[in-house]
């Protein structure tokens, strides 16, 4: 039996998504890393499991039944494989700082603290594996990913596709283009994919993106010219609409 560790857990369709792997592969999910609505939901399904929220993540807040995991062993070896991946963490946490209160002081202990709790729990719960709905990317998350590679707990992580229906788990997001080129060179695409890969190959009318389609049709031509054109012949009758309509 696997130890395994949820994280980005508050969504319902995930959550069956790994109650189902639990039972096929013997999963036995010791924490679960989500959101705050997501609870309720996780207990269903994990009644058992320790749930932390992304507020009290977001805020590297422990709260008290698992602050024995903060311990003041800063290990310098740990530390030093850990610093390949300080500067994209202290990054990230700019979109928690909207009103300016990271100071790179408090980001430092931020990182810090919540290394040394993952590692602490990884250690504890004895962990052999972490699932990642998509790519973490919410420096909490990041950190948990982080400190599992330099601990050398596997790590599942799943990537959506252009390719209608495809979505295909990755050990690690580095790799991701590589894991493509071996799905796309294999036999694992449906016909169908493999025809839908053909066709937006075939010319740019094909293949082109949806959003610039979009464009195309709404403003004949993507243009900016074309659009502010668009938006004047528009404007009397949102004019009308805003000031004379009841």
């Amino acid at each position: 039996m696997k130890n395994c560790i949820i994280a980005q857990g508050g969504l319902v369709d995930w959550l069956i998504i790994i109650k189902k792997l639990s039972l096929d592969i013997n999963l036995n999910v010791k924490f679960i890393l989500g959101s705050d609505q997501g609870k309720s939901d996780a207990n269903k399904y994990f009644p058992d499991t320790y749930y932390y929220k992304n507020s009290f993540a977001k805020n590297c807040y422990i709260p008290k039944e698992l602050g024995n995991l903060i311990s003041q062993d800063k290990t310098d070896i740990f530390f030093k494989k850990l610093d390949i991946y300080k500067n994209n963490y202290l990054k990230m946490l700019d979109r928690f700082n909207a009103d300016g209160s990271l100071s790179i002081k408090k980001r430092l202990l931020f990182f810090n603290n919540h290394a040394i709790f993952w590692r602490n729990l990884i250690q504890k719960k004895k962990i052999n594996l972490v699932f990642f709905r998509i790519a973490p990317h919410q420096a909490y998350d990041f950190l948990l990913y982080a400190v599992c590679r330099i601990m050398k707990v596997k790590t599942v992580m799943f990537e959506k596709t252009n390719l209608p229906n495809l979505i295909f788990p990755v050990k690690s997001y580095e790799n991701v283009k590589d894991e493509i080129d071996k799905i796309k060179s294999s036999e694992k695409i449906s016909n169908d994919n493999n025809n839908f890969l053909r066709k937006v190959n075939s010319n740019y009318n094909e293949g082109m993106p949806p959003h610039v389609r979009f464009k195309l049709k709404k403003f004949q031509g993507g243009n900016y010219p074309t659009f502010f054109r668009h938006i004047v012949k528009k404007l009397p009758q949102l004019i009308v609409n805003l000031f004379f309509k009841k």
